[in-house]
């Protein structure tokens, strides 16, 4: 009986050493797989964390390229290279204008190469936030230059807006692309529904009150959008763009005194800030303080050898 109980056994005896080989292979090369994907995103890692301390953000641009190149398909990679472009269009935004084909189509080609990344992160994560709120910012940074940008602005961060309903940051951006989409009566009261609702739910959020204060101040509404951006300073009191804005609001209402504190402010938060000395300066000389408007073109001309109009 157990001669022949052995023989009967013995092509199941075999075919369950096949079986352990072939599963033994599949858990070997698994484990291969796995070790192999692990090293790749290390690497991946490494030249992240080197892009993200480097001096310049070309730098910066270069090692997120590349750690792309080993982990294409993750988005939160694609969303830094995207903010990191997005600086640099920014940067190029601020030059003086040139109208040659080859500087416009530089400008082109560095708005595609901005949107580029953030669409594809869209794609891969499209259930992530962050993915609509990077495409939308983008958008709206560049809708003064290019057509469609505020609606494409609009319908990505309403998609942010879905799957994140109570973040003000997503709101007050939604709330700036329909001011844009669409500036009549309806565009401006859906947009202050938004920026009331950002304020509602975290009050001491100050891009709130600020993106608050542009809408009432082009509506002509001097005294609301003035205590909007106080209520702004008052959050944000370190902020020196901030009170470059406000000064340069007050300085267009006529409010000269006022807009000199403001830009007094600005300049003694940023010592290098040349937009807030430039009409700092131009108030010293409407008010006869000749000297004062001098030394601030003076340090202008130190920051900026090169710009004309100061020399």
């Amino acid at each position: 009986l157990g001669l022949m109980l052995a023989k009967n056994a013995r092509p199941i005896v075999i075919a369950a050493k096949k079986i352990t080989l072939f599963i033994s292979a599949l858990l070997i090369l698994a484990v291969l797989a796995l070790f192999l994907g692990l090293a790749k995103r290390t690497l991946a890692e490494v030249k992240i964390s080197r892009a993200l301390t480097r001096s310049t953000l070309a730098q910066e641009e270069v090692g997120l390229v590349r750690a792309l190149r080993l982990e294409p398909q993750n988005d939160t990679y694609l969303r830094l290279l995207a903010e990191v472009r997005k600086s640099l269009l920014r940067e190029m935004l601020t030059q003086p204008r040139i109208s040659d084909s080859a500087a416009l189509d530089a400008l082109r080609s560095a708005v595609e190469n901005t949107l580029a990344p953030a669409r594809r992160a869209t794609q891969i994560a499209p259930a992530n936030v962050a993915s609509w709120v990077t495409l939308g910012n983008i958008y709206l940074d560049i809708a003064s230059i290019t057509s469609g940008a505020p609606a494409a602005a609009e319908q990505a961060l309403t998609r942010a807006q879905a799957l994140s309903p109570s973040d003000p940051a997503v709101l007050v951006s939604l709330a700036s692309a329909k001011s844009l989409v669409n500036p009549e009566e309806a565009g401006i009261k859906a947009a202050q529904e938004l920026l009331s609702r950002a304020q509602e739910i975290r009050p001491n959020f100050a891009p709130a009150a600020l993106e608050l204060a542009r809408l009432l101040g082009r509506q002509d509404k001097t005294d609301e959008a003035l205590a909007q951006y106080r209520r702004a300073v008052a959050l944000a009191s370190q902020d020196p763009t901030l009170r470059w804005e406000v000064g340069l609001f007050l300085l267009q209402k006529k409010q000269n005194a006022a807009a000199q504190s403001e830009l007094e402010q600005a300049v003694l938060l940023a010592p290098n800030f040349s937009n807030a000395r430039w009409f700092l300066a131009q108030l010293y000389e409407e008010s006869g303080e000749i000297a004062k408007a001098l030394e601030q073109i003076e340090k202008i001309v130190e920051l900026n050898p090169d710009h004309a109009q100061a020399q």
